[in-house]
């Protein structure tokens, strides 16, 4: 199993659990420190642009922490472009290994 923190559309979570990972259990509810929600690079398809996190001290993100399997992995890092367009990070959440999303 996999532990993933979602910010932005992923907090949704008919989409989670019905669309992109079906089967997924939603957790809790958790703010990631130090980071700031961003929204960047509009176009014509998303005007607002795509939600992002970058660091920045005092800040935190509203999200939430999910437990996936490698399959949900995958859906996801196709969804979000991984590695072309979104990275991996990773922190610790009592001794859990979470892993999220970064441009």
């Amino acid at each position: 199993m996999i532990y993933y923190f979602a910010y932005g559309s992923n907090l949704n979570h008919h989409q989670m659990t019905k669309i992109r990972c079906i089967g997924s259990k939603y957790l809790k509810t958790f703010s990631l420190k130090d980071y700031k929600l961003i929204f960047c690079h509009p176009n014509k398809l998303n005007k607002f642009g795509y939600g992002n996190v970058i660091k920045n001290k005092g800040s935190e993100t509203p999200g939430a922490i999910w437990k996936i399997t490698r399959k949900h992995e995958e859906i996801l890092d196709r969804y979000e472009g991984f590695p072309n367009t979104y990275q991996k990070e990773y922190f610790y959440l009592n001794g859990k290994k979470i892993m999220f999303y970064i441009m």
